[in-house]
């Protein structure tokens, strides 16, 4: 019998979840055997290690609801049909600027920003406000990733993009079509205290000069 797309992608992604710890090295062996999750694994690592009490088995509520999540990203990418104006006509997608930095290479560019992969998923996802978002960790972002800074500001203006169900925890992500201020973002993203007197302390520079 031929596995659909979507139930090998679940597979998958309970096999990761349930059969070992989520490091760098287990997720890059992954990411190399299925190149087509690299998004969907990298963010399922990211929420596990979030967890602050992930148990093993794979039956587990918690687990489970992570994987449903992971697995949902998969197929809201392989269902939703291209974008359409208001007059008809089929709108490009915008360049996706963290294309380069899938699997194990994305929390080290978390790490080389300053923030928690947490964060940098609210970023990539469209989950921040445009107009409370520093401009200058924006220069820093598109410095890094290789775009225009109006590349990545486009990219936070757009309307948020995270499926029902991910993250669902009480300081985690908003719900979906709800975009957190840049304040809130900083608050609910496992940032060390040091991390976050510095992102707010760029939103104030900014706010003073205007």
């Amino acid at each position: 019998m031929t596995t659909s797309p979507s139930h090998r992608a679940q597979e998958i992604l309970l096999t990761f979840a349930a059969e070992g710890e989520p490091t760098p090295k287990r997720l890059e062996a992954f990411t190399k055997e299925y190149p087509d999750l690299r998004r969907e694994l990298t963010d399922l690592a990211v929420e596990l290690v979030l967890e602050p009490s992930r148990p093993v088995p794979a039956a587990d509520a918690a687990t489970a609801r992570t994987v449903s999540s992971a697995w949902a990203r998969f197929q809201a990418g392989i269902a939703s049909p291209p974008a359409k104006s208001r007059a008809g006509a089929v709108v490009e997608p915008s360049p996706d600027v963290f294309a380069g930095f899938a699997g194990p290479s994305f929390p080290r560019l978390a790490a080389r920003l300053g923030v928690t992969p947490a964060f940098l998923i609210k970023v990539r996802d469209g989950l921040i406000e445009a107009a409370s978002f520093p401009k200058a960790l924006a220069r820093d972002i598109a410095d890094e990733v290789g775009h225009g800074v109006d590349t990545v500001i486009a990219l936070l203006e757009r309307p948020a993009s995270m499926p029902a169900g991910t993250m669902a925890k009480a300081d985690g992500k908003p719900e979906v079509g709800v975009k957190q201020t840049f304040e809130e973002a900083v608050a609910s993203s496992g940032l060390t205290a040091d991390q976050r007197r510095r992102l707010l302390a760029m939103a104030e520079a900014e706010r003073g000069s205007d």
